[in-house]
């Protein structure tokens, strides 16, 4: 096992302690539209890398650090309003399995990678739901993926992560999120991961970094459960 192998599992184990010491507020299914291009450079940077669009599948938890307030607390809270509840710090944390792809003529580049996306939320509440941003860290570790080339009529495809193909399973960079919740049910949202790590582990000096914009879209996995047990 290599060194960041161990870390990103490290970092999955600390969001599993983390989550312990959390107050869960919302677990939930999401999925997402991904359009990623990476940035390149270096000699052998011939051509620009162009967009291309992948899926993003998994869960996340929104949590409040310590134990919730309740109403009676609030009552017996010096100096609490009730309009102190409209906003409040989270922290978000998930797992997810991301497809990231790009496009560098003749070749699509699909990367697919386990990631684990760690927020600190701002929450402000509406009458029906409340709005969201925050940013934070984010760690991936490639399991899979291809470079698929066709020229003149003939398709090639190997994997990604070959030792031949000159790209690195490990990736991290800094993650953004903004949004809407509604109550009890979907969560729409804006994405962008700016990853800082160089995954390109070619001999000529050459750097790739991923950047990726998301549309999410994520449901309680509560709600799920009693819509299945109502039927």
């Amino acid at each position: 096992m290599d060194k960041k192998t161990k870390t990103f599992g490290l970092f999955f184990l600390l969001f599993i302690l983390l989550l312990q010491s959390c107050s869960v507020e919302r677990e939930q299914f999401q999925a997402s539209v991904d359009a990623n291009k990476q940035s390149q450079t270096g000699s052998s940077s011939l051509t620009p890398v162009k967009m291309d669009v992948g899926a993003n599948i998994g869960f996340s938890i929104i949590a409040g650090l310590g134990n919730a307030i309740t109403d009676q607390d609030d009552e017996n809270t010096p100096g609490k309003t009730p309009s102190d509840d409209m906003k409040s710090f989270q922290f978000s944390g998930g797992l997810e399995f991301i497809q990231k792809r790009s496009k560098e003529d003749p070749s699509t580049l699909t990367f697919n990678y386990i990631e684990i996306p760690l927020y600190a939320l701002y929450k402000y509440d509406l009458s029906k739901g409340n709005i969201f941003g925050g940013l934070g860290p984010y760690f991936a570790y490639g399991i899979g993926g291809n470079i698929k080339t066709t020229y003149m009529g003939q398709t090639t495809k190997f994997g990604i992560f070959d030792k031949n193909s000159g790209f690195k399973r490990f990736d991290a960079g800094i993650g953004l999120t903004a949004g809407y919740t509604m109550t009890n049910s979907f969560s729409l949202g804006l994405g962008y991961d700016l990853g800082l790590a160089n995954i390109n582990s070619g001999n000529f000096g050459d750097k790739s970094k991923n950047r990726c914009i998301s549309f999410d879209i994520a449901y309680p996995i509560n709600e799920i459960i009693k819509k299945t047990k109502n039927k």
